[in-house]
């Protein structure tokens, strides 16, 4: 039985006898190699491909590209009934342990056309820089539970309001005429709140949940 070092050959080792055979001390280096070899056995299943020729072979792989799972809150547009409208569909996903709506609906639910809802964004929604933020808007009870999860179009950070918080999902850019969209929320969030006042404000804490 030899191990991994007794089967490498090192300078100085003798190959060749004089006759110009092989050594016995190599051929039983080549010997158990071969035999290693063979242990390993023959690569196969789904997707190998072996090509034997004369002095070699040669094996490949077919590989194919993995299911990538797809991120929360993924965002579409798509253009609406008229040029001054932008239909956008946000994918599932949880915020607080909700899931946000849409008008009403919740961005998963299929309306009567078979489609999820769609907030419509009007050229209005866009600042002069030609964005327009997406955001979550988290409305909260007076005791502090979160009430609902909804999803606006504003050009700017909406104004404070009592017992709401908001967080960025997405940002809007239009380019001539052509959206472009930049994902900004893309896992499930959690949501808290701390220094809580009678008036409803509060300093509200977001972070992106284990995937």
């Amino acid at each position: 039985m030899f191990s991994v070092n007794d089967l490498l050959v090192r300078a100085g080792d003798v190959v060749c006898d004089e006759d110009g055979r092989l050594s016995a001390a190599f051929t039983r280096k080549w010997n158990a190699f071969v035999r290693a070899v063979e242990k390993i056995g023959k690569p196969s299943g789904r997707g190998v491909r072996r090509r034997e020729l004369p002095d070699q072979v040669i094996v490949s792989f077919d590989v194919k590209a993995t299911v990538k799972q797809d991120i929360a809150f993924r965002i579409s547009a798509t253009a609406g009934e008229d040029k001054d409208t932008t239909l956008v569909r946000v994918g599932f996903g949880l915020v607080g342990g909700l899931e946000p709506k849409i008008d009403g609906t919740a961005i998963s639910e299929e309306t009567s056309d078979g489609e999820t809802p769609a907030l419509k964004v009007k050229s209005g929604d866009f600042n002069k820089q030609h964005r327009c933020r997406l955001y979550f808007k988290v409305v909260l009870n007076k005791d502090w539970t979160r009430k609902e999860v909804t999803i606006i179009a504003a050009a700017e950070l909406p104004p404070a309001e009592p017992y709401t918080g908001f967080k960025l999902l997405g940002i809007l850019i239009n380019n001539d005429g052509s959206i472009r969209v930049v994902q900004c929320a893309k896992r499930d969030l959690g949501h808290e709140t701390s220094e809580r006042r009678d008036n409803g404000t509060a300093r509200h804490w977001f972070w992106a949940e284990d995937a």
